[in-house]
Protein backbone atom coordinates (compact mmCIF):
# COMPACT_ATOMS: atom_id res chain seq x y z
CA UNK A 1 0.00 0.00 0.00
CA UNK A 2 2.81 2.38 0.93
CA UNK A 3 4.67 1.45 -2.26
CA UNK A 4 1.54 2.25 -4.32
CA UNK A 5 1.18 5.64 -2.62
CA UNK A 6 4.89 6.34 -3.20
CA UNK A 7 4.53 5.57 -6.92
CA UNK A 8 1.40 7.74 -7.12
CA UNK A 9 3.24 10.68 -5.54
CA UNK A 10 5.80 10.53 -8.34
CA UNK A 11 3.12 10.87 -11.03
CA UNK A 12 2.32 14.23 -12.59
CA UNK A 13 -0.71 16.29 -11.59
CA UNK A 14 -2.73 18.08 -14.29
CA UNK A 15 -0.94 21.37 -13.58
CA UNK A 16 2.47 19.72 -13.85
CA UNK A 17 1.48 18.14 -17.18
CA UNK A 18 0.14 21.48 -18.52
CA UNK A 19 3.35 23.19 -17.44
CA UNK A 20 5.46 20.56 -19.21
CA UNK A 21 3.59 20.92 -22.53
CA UNK A 22 3.56 24.74 -22.41
CA UNK A 23 7.15 25.12 -21.21
CA UNK A 24 8.43 22.69 -23.84
CA UNK A 25 6.69 24.75 -26.54
CA UNK A 26 7.95 28.10 -25.22
CA UNK A 27 11.55 27.81 -26.35
CA UNK A 28 13.21 29.84 -29.05
CA UNK A 29 9.93 30.38 -30.91
CA UNK A 30 8.52 33.34 -29.03
CA UNK A 31 11.71 35.40 -29.35
CA UNK A 32 12.24 34.82 -33.08
CA UNK A 33 8.73 34.11 -34.38
CA UNK A 34 7.79 37.66 -35.48
CA UNK A 35 10.95 37.88 -37.60
CA UNK A 36 10.75 34.39 -39.12
CA UNK A 37 7.06 34.73 -40.09
CA UNK A 38 7.45 38.27 -41.44
CA UNK A 39 10.38 37.22 -43.62
CA UNK A 40 8.16 34.53 -45.16
CA UNK A 41 4.98 36.59 -45.62
CA UNK A 42 6.73 39.93 -46.36
CA UNK A 43 3.77 41.67 -44.71
CA UNK A 44 2.03 42.03 -41.35
CA UNK A 45 -0.40 39.12 -41.77
CA UNK A 46 1.56 36.78 -39.52
CA UNK A 47 -1.15 36.90 -36.85
CA UNK A 48 -3.53 35.32 -39.39
CA UNK A 49 -0.93 32.59 -40.05
CA UNK A 50 -0.73 31.90 -36.33
CA UNK A 51 -4.50 31.63 -35.96
CA UNK A 52 -4.84 29.35 -39.02
CA UNK A 53 -1.93 27.12 -38.02
CA UNK A 54 -3.08 27.18 -34.41
CA UNK A 55 -6.47 25.76 -35.41
CA UNK A 56 -4.77 23.15 -37.58
CA UNK A 57 -2.44 22.11 -34.77
CA UNK A 58 -5.32 21.90 -32.31
CA UNK A 59 -6.67 19.31 -34.72
CA UNK A 60 -3.31 17.49 -34.54
CA UNK A 61 -3.41 17.68 -30.74
CA UNK A 62 -6.91 16.19 -30.69
CA UNK A 63 -5.80 13.42 -33.06
CA UNK A 64 -2.82 12.54 -30.84
CA UNK A 65 -5.09 12.49 -27.77
CA UNK A 66 -7.59 10.28 -29.60
CA UNK A 67 -4.80 7.93 -30.65
CA UNK A 68 -3.50 7.67 -27.08
CA UNK A 69 -6.96 6.93 -25.67
CA UNK A 70 -8.22 4.64 -28.44
CA UNK A 71 -5.13 2.43 -28.44
CA UNK A 72 -4.49 2.89 -24.68
CA UNK A 73 -0.96 4.15 -25.31
CA UNK A 74 1.15 4.80 -22.24
CA UNK A 75 4.18 5.93 -24.24
CA UNK A 76 4.93 6.24 -27.97
CA UNK A 77 8.08 4.15 -27.56
CA UNK A 78 5.88 1.22 -26.41
CA UNK A 79 3.30 1.77 -29.14
CA UNK A 80 5.82 1.47 -31.99
CA UNK A 81 6.92 -1.94 -30.70
CA UNK A 82 3.33 -3.06 -30.20
CA UNK A 83 2.37 -2.21 -33.78
CA UNK A 84 5.41 -3.43 -35.74
CA UNK A 85 7.27 -5.72 -33.37
CA UNK A 86 10.37 -5.12 -31.30
CA UNK A 87 12.97 -4.94 -34.11
CA UNK A 88 11.15 -2.61 -36.50
CA UNK A 89 9.64 -0.69 -33.59
CA UNK A 90 13.12 0.03 -32.25
CA UNK A 91 14.19 1.36 -35.66
CA UNK A 92 11.34 3.86 -35.48
CA UNK A 93 12.21 4.58 -31.85
CA UNK A 94 15.80 5.29 -32.84
CA UNK A 95 14.58 7.77 -35.47
CA UNK A 96 12.45 9.49 -32.82
CA UNK A 97 15.46 9.68 -30.48
CA UNK A 98 17.52 11.25 -33.28
CA UNK A 99 14.76 13.84 -33.68
CA UNK A 100 14.70 14.58 -29.93
CA UNK A 101 18.48 14.88 -29.84
CA UNK A 102 18.39 17.27 -32.80
CA UNK A 103 15.79 19.52 -31.16
CA UNK A 104 17.71 19.49 -27.87
CA UNK A 105 20.95 20.50 -29.64
CA UNK A 106 19.09 23.23 -31.54
CA UNK A 107 17.58 24.66 -28.35
CA UNK A 108 20.88 24.72 -26.47
CA UNK A 109 22.63 26.34 -29.44
CA UNK A 110 19.92 28.99 -29.83
CA UNK A 111 20.09 29.63 -26.09
CA UNK A 112 23.87 30.01 -26.28
CA UNK A 113 23.55 32.42 -29.23
CA UNK A 114 21.19 34.64 -27.25
CA UNK A 115 23.43 34.62 -24.16
CA UNK A 116 26.52 35.31 -26.27
CA UNK A 117 24.83 38.23 -28.05
CA UNK A 118 23.19 39.96 -25.07
CA UNK A 119 24.96 38.87 -21.88
CA UNK A 120 28.38 37.21 -22.28
CA UNK A 121 29.95 38.51 -25.47
CA UNK A 122 33.52 37.53 -24.55
CA UNK A 123 32.74 34.00 -23.33
CA UNK A 124 33.31 31.22 -25.91
CA UNK A 125 30.02 29.81 -27.10
CA UNK A 126 31.37 26.27 -26.57
CA UNK A 127 31.71 26.93 -22.85
CA UNK A 128 28.17 28.31 -22.62
CA UNK A 129 26.77 25.23 -24.37
CA UNK A 130 28.73 22.78 -22.21
CA UNK A 131 27.68 24.56 -19.01
CA UNK A 132 24.00 24.23 -19.83
CA UNK A 133 24.28 20.62 -20.99
CA UNK A 134 25.94 19.64 -17.70
CA UNK A 135 23.36 21.61 -15.71
CA UNK A 136 20.64 19.76 -17.65
CA UNK A 137 22.22 16.43 -16.66
CA UNK A 138 21.71 17.31 -12.99
CA UNK A 139 17.98 17.99 -13.49
CA UNK A 140 17.39 14.94 -15.70
CA UNK A 141 18.77 12.56 -13.08
CA UNK A 142 15.79 13.52 -10.90
CA UNK A 143 13.37 12.14 -13.50
CA UNK A 144 10.19 13.54 -15.02
CA UNK A 145 8.75 14.50 -11.62
CA UNK A 146 11.68 16.81 -10.88
CA UNK A 147 11.44 18.34 -14.34
CA UNK A 148 7.69 18.85 -13.86
CA UNK A 149 8.22 20.58 -10.50
CA UNK A 150 10.73 23.04 -11.94
CA UNK A 151 8.50 23.76 -14.93
CA UNK A 152 5.43 24.23 -12.73
CA UNK A 153 7.41 26.71 -10.64
CA UNK A 154 8.92 28.68 -13.55
CA UNK A 155 6.07 28.67 -16.07
CA UNK A 156 3.58 30.93 -14.18
CA UNK A 157 6.40 33.34 -13.31
CA UNK A 158 7.43 33.47 -16.98
CA UNK A 159 3.88 34.24 -18.17
CA UNK A 160 3.31 36.91 -15.49
CA UNK A 161 6.60 38.70 -16.18
CA UNK A 162 6.04 38.51 -19.93
CA UNK A 163 2.55 40.02 -19.69
CA UNK A 164 3.76 42.79 -17.35
CA UNK A 165 6.54 43.69 -19.80
CA UNK A 166 4.01 43.75 -22.65
CA UNK A 167 1.66 46.02 -20.70
CA UNK A 168 4.49 48.45 -19.95
CA UNK A 169 5.50 48.52 -23.63
CA UNK A 170 2.06 48.53 -25.24
CA UNK A 171 2.11 52.31 -25.70
CA UNK A 172 4.61 51.92 -28.55
CA UNK A 173 2.22 49.84 -30.66
CA UNK A 174 0.76 51.47 -33.76
CA UNK A 175 -1.98 49.36 -35.34
CA UNK A 176 -1.31 51.04 -38.70
CA UNK A 177 1.81 48.87 -38.92
CA UNK A 178 -0.49 45.84 -39.10
CA UNK A 179 -2.41 47.15 -42.10
CA UNK A 180 -3.53 46.46 -44.77
CA UNK A 181 -4.87 43.00 -43.96
CA UNK A 182 -4.41 40.33 -46.67
CA UNK A 183 -2.93 42.87 -49.07
CA UNK A 184 -1.06 40.08 -50.90
CA UNK A 185 -3.75 37.41 -50.64
CA UNK A 186 -3.39 33.98 -49.03
CA UNK A 187 -0.34 32.64 -50.88
CA UNK A 188 2.22 34.32 -48.54
CA UNK A 189 0.41 32.79 -45.57
CA UNK A 190 0.96 29.27 -46.91
CA UNK A 191 4.68 29.97 -47.34
CA UNK A 192 5.00 30.53 -43.58
CA UNK A 193 3.43 27.19 -42.59
CA UNK A 194 6.61 25.25 -41.69
CA UNK A 195 8.11 28.38 -40.12
CA UNK A 196 5.25 28.45 -37.62
CA UNK A 197 5.34 24.69 -37.05
CA UNK A 198 8.79 25.04 -35.45
CA UNK A 199 7.21 27.19 -32.74
CA UNK A 200 4.74 24.40 -31.98
CA UNK A 201 7.48 21.91 -31.19
CA UNK A 202 6.57 20.49 -27.81
CA UNK A 203 3.07 19.15 -28.46
CA UNK A 204 4.65 15.77 -29.22
CA UNK A 205 5.11 15.35 -25.45
CA UNK A 206 1.39 14.44 -25.44
CA UNK A 207 2.18 10.89 -26.61
CA UNK A 208 4.86 10.40 -23.92
CA UNK A 209 3.10 11.87 -20.86
CA UNK A 210 0.27 9.36 -20.16
CA UNK A 211 2.51 6.85 -18.33
CA UNK A 212 3.62 9.67 -16.00
CA UNK A 213 0.18 11.23 -15.32
CA UNK A 214 -1.96 10.69 -12.22
CA UNK A 215 -5.20 11.06 -14.17
CA UNK A 216 -4.85 9.88 -17.76
CA UNK A 217 -8.53 10.68 -18.42
CA UNK A 218 -7.66 14.39 -18.26
CA UNK A 219 -5.20 14.16 -21.16
CA UNK A 220 -7.49 16.03 -23.61
CA UNK A 221 -8.06 18.94 -21.22
CA UNK A 222 -4.38 19.08 -20.26
CA UNK A 223 -3.26 18.99 -23.89
CA UNK A 224 -5.65 21.70 -25.11
CA UNK A 225 -4.78 24.05 -22.24
CA UNK A 226 -1.06 23.30 -22.53
CA UNK A 227 -1.13 24.10 -26.26
CA UNK A 228 -3.49 27.10 -26.11
CA UNK A 229 -1.45 29.17 -23.64
CA UNK A 230 1.69 29.36 -25.86
CA UNK A 231 -0.48 29.88 -28.95
CA UNK A 232 -2.18 32.88 -27.33
CA UNK A 233 1.20 34.27 -26.24
CA UNK A 234 2.54 33.85 -29.80
CA UNK A 235 -0.37 35.82 -31.29
CA UNK A 236 -0.09 38.60 -28.69
CA UNK A 237 3.68 38.78 -29.19
CA UNK A 238 3.42 39.01 -32.97
CA UNK A 239 0.80 41.77 -32.89
CA UNK A 240 2.72 43.85 -30.34
CA UNK A 241 6.18 43.40 -31.89
CA UNK A 242 5.17 44.10 -35.49
CA UNK A 243 2.79 46.84 -34.38
CA UNK A 244 5.60 48.61 -32.54
CA UNK A 245 8.62 47.98 -34.78
CA UNK A 246 6.94 47.72 -38.25
CA UNK A 247 7.50 45.01 -40.87
CA UNK A 248 10.81 46.31 -42.39
CA UNK A 249 12.49 46.56 -38.97
CA UNK A 250 11.22 43.20 -37.74
CA UNK A 251 12.53 41.49 -40.89
CA UNK A 252 16.08 42.66 -40.17
CA UNK A 253 16.08 41.84 -36.44
CA UNK A 254 17.31 38.49 -35.13
CA UNK A 255 15.56 38.72 -31.73
CA UNK A 256 12.60 41.07 -32.38
CA UNK A 257 10.75 40.35 -29.14
CA UNK A 258 13.78 41.37 -27.10
CA UNK A 259 14.22 44.48 -29.28
CA UNK A 260 10.56 45.37 -28.72
CA UNK A 261 10.95 45.32 -24.94
CA UNK A 262 14.40 46.90 -25.15
CA UNK A 263 13.20 50.00 -27.02
CA UNK A 264 10.96 51.03 -24.14
CA UNK A 265 12.58 52.27 -20.95
CA UNK A 266 10.48 53.24 -17.96
CA UNK A 267 12.00 56.31 -16.34
CA UNK A 268 11.74 56.94 -12.64
CA UNK A 269 11.65 53.34 -11.44
CA UNK A 270 14.46 51.24 -10.05
CA UNK A 271 14.77 49.04 -13.14
CA UNK A 272 14.99 50.81 -16.47
CA UNK A 273 16.31 48.06 -18.75
CA UNK A 274 13.18 45.94 -18.93
CA UNK A 275 14.68 43.44 -21.39
CA UNK A 276 16.81 42.04 -18.56
CA UNK A 277 13.67 40.51 -17.05
CA UNK A 278 12.77 38.96 -20.38
CA UNK A 279 16.29 37.59 -20.85
CA UNK A 280 16.29 36.04 -17.39
CA UNK A 281 12.93 34.25 -17.67
CA UNK A 282 13.54 33.18 -21.24
CA UNK A 283 16.90 31.79 -20.33
CA UNK A 284 14.98 29.45 -18.03
CA UNK A 285 12.49 28.60 -20.79
CA UNK A 286 15.29 27.77 -23.23
CA UNK A 287 16.89 25.58 -20.60
CA UNK A 288 13.68 23.75 -19.65
CA UNK A 289 12.78 23.08 -23.29
CA UNK A 290 16.26 21.66 -23.83
CA UNK A 291 16.00 19.53 -20.66
CA UNK A 292 12.67 18.00 -21.71
CA UNK A 293 13.97 16.92 -25.11
CA UNK A 294 17.17 15.65 -23.50
CA UNK A 295 15.07 13.59 -21.09
CA UNK A 296 12.94 12.14 -23.91
CA UNK A 297 16.08 11.17 -25.85
CA UNK A 298 17.47 9.43 -22.75
CA UNK A 299 14.14 7.62 -22.21
CA UNK A 300 14.12 6.48 -25.83
CA UNK A 301 17.59 4.96 -25.62
CA UNK A 302 16.64 3.29 -22.34
CA UNK A 303 13.66 1.67 -24.07
CA UNK A 304 15.70 0.54 -27.09
CA UNK A 305 18.80 -0.81 -25.34
CA UNK A 306 17.28 -1.76 -21.95
CA UNK A 307 20.15 -0.05 -20.13
CA UNK A 308 20.48 2.52 -17.35
CA UNK A 309 19.63 6.19 -17.83
CA UNK A 310 23.11 7.13 -16.58
CA UNK A 311 24.73 5.26 -19.47
CA UNK A 312 22.54 7.04 -22.00
CA UNK A 313 23.21 10.44 -20.43
CA UNK A 314 26.98 9.87 -20.60
CA UNK A 315 26.63 8.92 -24.28
CA UNK A 316 24.36 11.84 -25.20
CA UNK A 317 26.38 14.64 -23.56
CA UNK A 318 29.17 14.65 -26.20
CA UNK A 319 26.63 13.98 -28.98
CA UNK A 320 24.59 17.03 -27.96
CA UNK A 321 27.71 19.15 -27.59
CA UNK A 322 29.08 18.29 -31.04
CA UNK A 323 25.73 18.50 -32.85
CA UNK A 324 24.96 21.90 -31.28
CA UNK A 325 28.23 23.22 -32.73
CA UNK A 326 27.51 21.82 -36.23
CA UNK A 327 25.76 25.03 -37.46
CA UNK A 328 28.57 27.51 -38.10
CA UNK A 329 26.53 30.72 -38.35
CA UNK A 330 23.20 32.18 -37.17
CA UNK A 331 21.90 31.56 -40.69
CA UNK A 332 22.77 27.87 -40.36
CA UNK A 333 20.90 27.75 -37.03
CA UNK A 334 17.84 29.28 -38.74
CA UNK A 335 18.05 26.73 -41.57
CA UNK A 336 18.33 23.96 -38.99
CA UNK A 337 15.05 25.14 -37.42
CA UNK A 338 13.30 24.87 -40.81
CA UNK A 339 14.52 21.29 -41.19
CA UNK A 340 13.23 20.51 -37.69
CA UNK A 341 9.84 21.93 -38.66
CA UNK A 342 9.52 19.35 -41.43
CA UNK A 343 10.95 16.58 -39.23
CA UNK A 344 8.37 17.42 -36.56
CA UNK A 345 5.48 17.09 -39.03
CA UNK A 346 6.78 13.76 -40.36
CA UNK A 347 7.65 12.28 -36.96
CA UNK A 348 4.51 13.27 -35.07
CA UNK A 349 1.84 13.54 -37.74
CA UNK A 350 2.68 11.23 -40.66
CA UNK A 351 4.13 8.38 -38.57
CA UNK A 352 1.33 8.37 -35.93
CA UNK A 353 -1.26 8.38 -38.74
CA UNK A 354 0.51 5.45 -40.41
CA UNK A 355 0.81 3.53 -37.14
CA UNK A 356 -2.84 4.16 -36.27
CA UNK A 357 -3.91 2.71 -39.62
CA UNK A 358 -1.66 -0.33 -39.12
CA UNK A 359 -3.02 -0.90 -35.62
CA UNK A 360 -6.61 -0.59 -36.87
CA UNK A 361 -5.92 -3.20 -39.56
CA UNK A 362 -4.16 -5.43 -37.04
CA UNK A 363 -7.16 -5.28 -34.69
CA UNK A 364 -9.59 -6.12 -37.50
CA UNK A 365 -7.53 -9.02 -38.87
CA UNK A 366 -6.62 -10.61 -35.52
CA UNK A 367 -9.73 -9.87 -33.47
Amino acid sequence: MQQSQSQSSKLLSDFYAISIISSTMLGVGLLTLPSSITNQTNNADGWIVLIMDGLLFIGIVLFLVWMVKYFTISCMFDFTQEVTGKLIGNIFNFAIVVYFTSVASFEVRAMAEMIHFYLLETMPIELIILSFILTGVYLITGGINSIGKVMALCFPVTVIILLILYLLSIGMVDLKNLQPVLADGFSPLLAAFTTVSVSFLGIETIVFLPKHMKNKNHLRKVSIIGFSIPLLLYIITYVLVVGALSVPEVKTTVWPTIEFVQTHEVKGIFFERLELFLLIVWLLQFFLTFVMYFFLAVSGFKKIFKNRSTTNIIFLVPVLFMSSLAPKTASDVSHFSTVLGWAFLVTFLVIPLFFSMLMKIKKVVFK
